[in-house]
């Protein structure tokens, strides 16, 4: 559908199905050219209409638009088909960083809620070794008392307290 020339001037090479390929007849949605210009290899019908076809990059990846990797689905992915932000750190579809098994975490791979602090797989906010803790990193249980690693319930030096105080008045005669 285009005239052929010589050298490194552009050119399209169709298929029967008059779809614009490259020379190893993977179908492009972009102009192709015989020097280092870029050109977009797609893994779909290419359409001059309305109807959809993913863009891919030259290592056959996924991109949208914005030529970030991305699913059929329009998530943006890492070369490892983990869902990903922008940045390459993985994400589930609502967009917050999550590791392999779904779990929302932080860039270092902590489980953590959305705002940003550590949870284990219960909800319980954690520290990094794993221990449940409250939002200013007090090792506690899961009923929210400062406790120690041992899970006995204790102060923020780490000394075992009760959860209750019992006053005992010393009667003098």
């Amino acid at each position: 559908n285009h005239e052929y020339n010589k050298g490194n001037h552009e050119f399209h090479i169709c298929n029967h199905e008059s779809y614009i390929c490259n020379h190893k007849f993977n179908i492009c949605s972009h102009e192709y050219y015989t020097g280092n210009h870029v050109f977009y290899i797609c893994n779909r019908k290419y359409y001059k209409d309305n109807h959809e076809y993913y863009t891919c990059n030259h290592e056959s990846y996924i991109c949208n638009h914005g030529y970030y990797i991305c699913n059929i689905h329009g998530y943006i992915c890492n070369i490892h088909g983990y869902i990903c932000n922008i940045h390459g750190y993985k994400c589930n579809s609502h967009g917050y960083i999550c590791n392999s098994h779904g779990y929302i975490c932080n860039i270092h791979g902590y489980i953590c809620n959305i705002h940003g602090y550590i949870r284990n797989i219960h909800g319980y906010i954690c520290n990094s070794p794993g221990y449940i803790c409250n939002s200013h990193g007090n090792i506690c249980n899961s009923h929210g008392y400062i406790c120690n690693i041992h899970g006995y319930i204790c102060n923020i030096h780490g000394y075992i307290c009760k959860t209750h105080v019992i006053i005992i008045i010393l009667m003098q005669p």
